[in-house]
């Protein structure tokens, strides 16, 4: 049997939820579980989301933690250059390094490839062991075939400074050598005397660095000044 319903209005259902303020109705009055309010709804997708900002704020920290480390590492290891160097006070430095050439022309590569060769054997063939007389004979040898790469050089030339600078250190070591070999020849102590361009940069240095491969000095050559450091050339 069925309550009888109570006197007045009905019960107000105005809220948020739509069920009815007050206390809970009679059992059988509404639908089971009509008067609980519902379970909110997921919000897995903005959890994801703050997970996803959450990764890539912790990306960037650790990207600006090895910036920093970096700049504070590398920075004293270059801050000499700028003290010794872009400051003035190495001007004689700059002055050395001012001449460099590095050369890349195929017309003046063909026109001593095969003097280079030939400069390369003869180096190779340096008596350096066998006696004075033999050890002048092949040090002259090698000049001579130094001086048909000036030749190429000095027909390829054409006004371009880099070129000639090329040529003109060919002829500082080749005069050297020479001034050497007739040294060994004599009997006198020998001493050969690399030509220098800074109190530490040499000319046979800024030839290895701007010559065509296969035609810088031989280390033969260079490795007759016993002043110079084990590993310069």
């Amino acid at each position: 049997m069925t309550p009888d319903a109570p006197d007045g209005p009905p019960p107000p259902t105005d809220t948020p939820t739509g069920f009815p303020i007050g206390p809970p109705p009679p059992f059988g009055a509404y639908p089971p579980g009509a008067y609980y309010a519902p379970r909110p709804p997921s919000n897995g997708r903005a959890l994801a989301w703050t997970a996803i900002g959450l990764s890539v704020t912790a990306l960037l920290s650790v990207v600006a933690l090895i910036g920093i480390s970096i700049v504070m590492w590398w920075g004293p290891a270059y801050s000499w250059a700028d003290d010794e160097y872009y400051d003035g006070s190495y001007s004689e430095a700059d002055e050395a390094y001012q001449d460099d050439y590095y050369l890349e022309d195929s017309s003046l590569d063909e026109a001593v490839r095969q003097p280079c060769a030939d400069m390369l054997t003869a180096a190779g063939q340096i008596a350096l062991f066998s006696g004075a007389k033999d050890g002048s004979t092949s040090l002259l040898a090698f000049v001579d075939a130094g001086r048909e790469v000036v030749d190429a050089i000095e027909g390829e030339a054409d006004g371009q400074g880099d070129v000639l600078r090329w040529r003109d250190d060919w002829v500082l070591v080749l005069d050297e050598v020479e001034r050497y070999a007739n040294d060994v020849t004599a009997g006198d102590s020998p001493e050969f005397k690399t030509p220098m361009l800074g109190d530490e940069y040499s000319v046979i240095d800024r030839m290895y660095q701007g010559s065509p491969v296969g035609c810088e000095v031989p280390t033969t050559v260079a490795g007759l000044d016993q002043t110079r450091t084990a590993g310069t050339y």
